[in-house]
């Protein structure tokens, strides 16, 4: 009795095992409207899409400055992007890499579309790519953050906007800054600063040859060396270096004002005003 009494609580439970198997089939048969009902409820963003689309199309192109790639920047424009559209842009930069005319093209993509965003202030991080950025910041009117390293160029005849590059930069930084701010918490490498119009920028770490060179107005603050032929052909500005400088600095300067810190060869501070 009680044998049978259990053999019928189970065919209760869940009856024959074909039964249970017709069963789990209709159950999981059901799911698939509630994946369909679900796939609508992921979100893409079509502002990013957009960007994704316009950087594929300005890599494989045989120029940068076409009509297609300034009538796609403005369609974005038109969108009304934000400085978060681009922080998500910017994390998915990965994947194009290996591309010909990537660090180049990436640097002044970006930098457009920072400068057509409605949103003053934008931070990127790029510190997950392998490949340094080139031209960030290029002719920048906004508030910039950078965090990782920037390739060549950076900030590059900077309008009147601010940049911060929480990182390194590699050579020509600040290149022709014409107004603003700027700073690199880190290093430089060559030519920082060269031929630099109006603004301020500062270099945390050191600065190598030729920075400032041919300078002809701003301030330019290196907290740190510089390295060799620093301040060459400079003809006006304000350039303070607080830590050494190497070999001739200040060859054919013919202006500004120039006051470098622990020199070797002064054994302390050595001024060189117009």
């Amino acid at each position: 009795m009680e044998q049978k009494k259990i053999d019928g609580e189970k065919q209760q439970a869940g009856g024959s095992p074909a039964k249970r198997a017709f069963s789990l089939a209709g159950l999981f048969s059901k799911q698939q409207p509630i994946a369909e009902k679900l796939a609508p409820l992921v979100k893409v963003n079509e502002r990013v899409r957009e960007m994704d689309d316009a950087l594929d199309a300005a890599l494989a192109a045989k120029s940068y400055y076409t009509a297609e790639r300034k009538e796609a920047l403005a369609k974005i424009a038109g969108m009304g992007h934000t400085a978060e559209d681009i922080a998500e842009f910017a994390l998915s930069l990965g994947k194009y890499q290996g591309r010909k005319n990537f660090a180049n093209r990436a640097g002044l993509f970006l930098s457009e579309l920072c400068n057509s965003c409605a949103d003053r202030a934008i931070t990127l991080h790029l510190s997950h790519l392998d490949t340094p950025i080139n031209y960030l910041g290029f002719r920048n009117r906004k508030e910039l953050t950078v965090i990782g390293n920037a390739g060549s160029h950076f900030g590059q005849e900077n309008e009147d906007g601010s940049l911060s590059l929480e990182g390194n930069a590699g050579s020509f930084a600040f290149l022709r800054m014409r107004g603003g701010s700027a700073k690199i918490t880190g290093s430089a490498l060559d030519y920082a600063c060269e031929e630099m119009e109006n603004g301020k920028a500062s270099i945390g770490g050191n600065a190598r040859h030729h920075a400032g060179r041919m300078m002809r107005g701003g301030q330019a603050l290196f907290n740190r060396d510089v390295g060799d032929a620093a301040f060459e052909e400079m003809s006006g500005g304000n350039a303070i270096v607080h830590g050494l400088a190497g070999e001739n600095p200040g060859r054919g300067r013919v202006g500004g004002h120039l006051t470098i810190y622990r020199n070797a060869w002064n054994n302390g501070r050595a001024q060189h005003g117009q």
